[in-house]
């Protein structure tokens, strides 16, 4: 019974890792934190020069008060914020 709850353990641990590894990452290249819209609805900050490691699995982006429409946004990619412009990069 203990080895079974093991592999359970363990196969549980491997699922969210993989989550992780699927993940967008949203990076800004920027000297000025951003407010990024998720979904249309989810505020995310991102502070100047940082990145944040999986934030959405598949989505759609917008930066705050932009008149750009939102872009979708896949697993296994990264969207950058450069020159107040969010690109998305496979």
């Amino acid at each position: 019974m203990k080895t079974g709850l093991s592999v359970l353990a363990v196969s549980a641990m491997f699922m969210g890792l993989s989550y992780g590894a699927n993940a967008a990452d949203l990076i800004n290249e920027d000297d000025v934190p951003y407010i990024v819209i998720v979904n249309g609805e989810t505020e995310v900050s991102v502070e100047a020069n940082a990145e944040l490691a999986s934030f959405c699995e598949t989505c759609t982006v917008q930066l705050d008060g932009s008149e750009e429409a939102a872009i979708e946004v896949g697993e296994s990619t990264a969207v950058v914020i450069s020159k107040g412009k969010l690109i998305v990069e496979n």
